[in-house]
């Protein structure tokens, strides 16, 4: 899907509950920033919202947000899971510091991205 694709399909379109896809899309990424700064369950309710919402969003930049958000929530806790353990021998601490990093990018490139009216390129990838 080209970019002009992405920006000509209803991004401003009103979704279910009169919030346009894009309000959806700010909801999520604010929910996620808000669990990185409070290590609270607000990123399990952008999750959720972004499951909701990336079927309404398909074809549209949104979409390449969402899944962009998804993504980093699965590889977060996964992450988070092996510092945990490794917390033990002492390299946990190093992992949890990185993971913390790349959150913070990823947050950051979302707002950036979403700003600018653009897709994420690759909603997949590591970076």
């Amino acid at each position: 899907m080209s970019g002009r694709d992405l920006d000509s399909i209803g991004s401003g379109s009103p979704s279910s509950g009169g919030l346009t896809l894009r309000t959806w899309t700010w909801i999520v990424i604010g929910l996620s920033a808000l669990a990185f700064v409070s290590v609270s369950l607000t990123g399990i309710a952008a999750l959720i919202l972004a499951y909701l919402k990336r079927p309404e969003a398909r074809g549209t930049i949104e979409e390449t947000h969402l899944t962009y958000m998804i993504r980093t929530f699965w590889v977060s806790l996964g992450v988070s899971l092996v510092a945990g353990v490794l917390l033990i021998v002492g390299v946990g601490i190093v992992l949890f510091m990185g993971l913390a990093a790349w959150q913070l990018y990823r947050i950051i490139r979302a707002i950036v991205l979403l700003s600018d009216n653009r897709p994420i390129p690759d909603p997949t990838s590591w970076f």
